[in-house]
């Protein structure tokens, strides 16, 4: 017989199960709780279990007793592989929920997940579908909103637990989870995102489509939020291949995170948020609205160039492609990249040896024949030198101090006299090299 078999007790044997909770009932008058679920393995009064709160690794396992067991509302001796009540002794304060896991002493980890995944199914898209009162989104972590939120589009997908819902009552449900998940993330003491190791930046997430006609499309590019849960999974899964994973704190104004998104999507191009893989995202503007400058003269508006940025950083992250696939990706990449570079100005990091005159109403400044200009330069490919631009004033002072300020120019305003090499800082990778050929080979491409 198997690890769940009904074979007879020997003295001294270690019995195992574990059961995922679906719902919990506080008892009147009393320390104890009554949980429902469906338990694998033999179930009995007077069991040691612990209670695995795979949600928030902030509590710590805890141990209490089975005190009784009813299926069906009547009292059983044991419980085999089936749905069944439990009465929990004491443990009415230890913070009880849906998701949580009793098990035995050495039920593996993947089990008590896969406990925790089929209970929060069962009880929030399988009986509930994912019509959830106020009161139960609230006590809901990040991590059990996303998995009840995944769980809900592969039922759609696979037309199981009973789900017929119209297209209108599914977009419905899920805005309403993602609108709690978005106060959840922008709430967070601390976020832990992933990172490329070669770009320094948030790694940005798509995935290519064969359209079937020989044409190809990337889904937006996404960062990739790991709650706590998960972190120990993607730590191990992510500690090569040029990946880290970084925690982004929170400040006393609760700003940290939002900031940091907002760096992520206005500078660095992502569209939006991954949760625990590429199943539940949610849309840039959705957490943090995009910067608004209207009635601001152009000289006052910062320089940002997400759209250009973003094919930098997914190229970098590349690396040299080594398949057939790769260079397709690669290829795509960079013909989006050359789109964007001759649309794009970018900021030339310039020094003065005395003040300039307050700029006129249209934001030209006229410069005294005898002022100074420092900008830096460096050895370019053959005998041309080339000079230092960047995307954004954040990538610009990775570099140079606040003595710096900057010039706005195109590609096209300087390629003549000069390669251009964009976004030099201690990561290479977040940058490029144009020179005259390349910047030939987008404008040929524009004109076609």
């Amino acid at each position: 017989m198997g690890l769940f078999g009904n074979k007879a007790e020997k003295p001294g044997e270690q019995r195992e199960f574990y059961m995922g909770i679906e719902d919990c009932f506080h008892l009147q008058d009393s320390t104890d709780m009554l949980v429902v679920g469906r338990v694998r393995g033999t179930i009995k009064p007077g069991d040691a279990v612990y209670i695995h709160n795979w949600t928030d690794n902030s509590n710590p396992i805890t141990m209490t007793t089975v005190r009784a067991l009813e299926i069906d509302h009547k009292p059983v001796n044991e419980a085999t592989d089936k749905a069944v009540a439990v009465v929990l002794e004491n443990v009415a304060e230890s913070g009880l929920i849906i998701g949580c896991v009793l098990a035995t002493k050495n039920i593996s980890a993947s089990d008590v997940h896969t406990a925790y995944v089929n209970a929060i199914g069962n009880a929030y898209v399988g009986r509930r579908k994912l019509d959830l009162a106020d009161d139960v989104l609230k006590n809901m972590s990040i991590t059990d909103l996303a998995e009840a939120w995944r769980l809900y589009n592969y039922a759609i997908q696979k037309g199981g637990m009973g789900i017929n819902d119209d297209a209108k009552t599914q977009g419905e449900k899920i805005n309403r989870l993602a609108g709690v998940m978005i106060d959840k993330i922008l709430g967070l003491s601390e976020m832990h995102v992933v990172f490329s190791e070669k770009t320094g930046e948030p790694y940005l997430f798509s995935n290519t489509i064969d359209n079937g006609d020989k044409t190809y499309k990337c889904t937006p590019p996404e960062v990739l939020i790991v709650t706590d849960p998960y972190l120990p999974v993607y730590k191990e899964n992510y500690s090569k291949d040029g990946f880290e994973i970084r925690t982004i704190e929170n400040d006393e104004n609760k700003k940290g995170i939002y900031n940091f998104l907002g760096e992520a999507f206005y500078l660095d191009g992502a569209c939006g948020v991954r949760i625990n893989g590429q199943e539940v995202g949610i849309m840039a503007d959705k957490l943090v609205p995009p910067p608004s400058y209207e009635g601001l003269a152009e000289i006052n508006i910062p320089v940002t160039n997400p759209d250009v940025m973003r094919w930098i950083l997914l190229i970098g992250e590349m690396g040299k492609p080594e398949t057939k696939d790769e260079e397709l990706i690669y290829r795509l990449y960079y013909s989006f990249f050359l789109e964007e570079l001759i649309k794009t100005k970018f900021l030339i990091p310039m020094k003065k040896d005395k003040d300039c005159p307050e700029p006129d109403e249209n934001g030209k400044t006229v410069i005294t024949k005898d002022t100074k200009i420092a900008v830096p330069t460096l050895p370019g490919k053959g005998d041309r030198p080339a000079v230092r631009m960047y995307t954004d004033w954040r990538m610009l002072h990775k570099e140079f101090d606040e003595e710096w300020s900057g010039i706005i120019m195109s590609i096209g305003d300087m390629i003549k006299a000069m390669d251009c090499a964009i976004n030099i800082t201690d990561h290479p990778a977040a940058g490029c090299y144009v020179d005259e050929t390349m910047y030939n080979d987008a404008m040929e491409r524009a004109s076609r």
